[in-house]
């Protein structure tokens, strides 16, 4: 991979230069983003889940900047759509979209751990159940 990243790219000091003057000016890389994108109009990613806990870095990185979570995944696919993803990432409310793909949930029991549950379907899942 080396040898032919080294084929398309070549070393340019007078960019890395400017890269760090910029973030040798920057308190502690506040609003690092916006410094090196100067035209970014937002940052879209996925903010929830697994990934919350990286929000308040990425705030601090981003500066001003906007931070926009408009759907959630998956390493099976696709799930679910922010219904309003201008909202800040921690008031997602997402919107399954069940023609992406075949969905089946395991429902949770604690009185009955043990139990090996039967999978049900999207339709299937029970309001207030886990």
């Amino acid at each position: 991979v080396r040898t032919a990243m080294s084929k398309l790219l070549r070393p340019n000091p007078d960019l890395a230069d400017v890269i760090s003057k910029k973030c040798l000016g920057l308190s502690n890389w506040y609003g690092l983003i916006p410094e090196l994108f100067p035209n970014v109009k937002y940052i879209y990613g996925i903010m929830t889940g697994s990934m919350e806990p990286c929000l308040k870095k990425l705030r601090h990185y981003a500066g001003g900047v906007p931070l926009m979570c408009g759907d959630y995944g998956a390493s099976e696919g696709w799930i679910a759509a922010n219904v309003n993803p201008k909202l800040p990432p921690e008031l997602a409310t997402f919107a399954v979209l069940p023609n992406i793909g075949y969905f089946e949930f395991i429902p949770i029991n604690h009185e009955h751990i043990c139990a090996e549950p039967e999978p049900v379907s999207l339709t299937d899942v029970k309001i207030g159940e886990e």
